[in-house]
């Protein structure tokens, strides 16, 4: 059975509305609790072979977070779906 951290609910909201449309993508995960949003280029970039020195600081956090997410063979990281209604 997953060890699952609560989440904070003003933080998910924050997230829900950083949604800005289909090429954004919010996972969460379920050991810390972290929620991490992240572009479709960013998780596009793990597969470049682009070196991460090359890229800018600011996004290669989010790309080193993306193989992290792609990588993951535990299932720490699950992916939110948020619909429009």
């Amino acid at each position: 059975m997953k060890n699952n951290k609560p989440l904070k609910l003003d933080d998910l909201v924050g997230e829900i509305e950083l949604q800005i449309d289909d090429d954004t993508f919010t996972f969460i995960n379920t050991k810390t609790g972290e929620i991490i949003t992240l572009m479709r280029e960013e998780i596009g970039a793990t597969e470049d072979e682009k070196p991460l020195e090359k890229i800018p600081e600011w996004q290669r956090k989010n790309i080193e977070k993306a193989i992290s997410i792609i990588e993951d063979e535990e299932g720490v990281y699950e992916h939110i779906f948020f619909f429009d209604f």
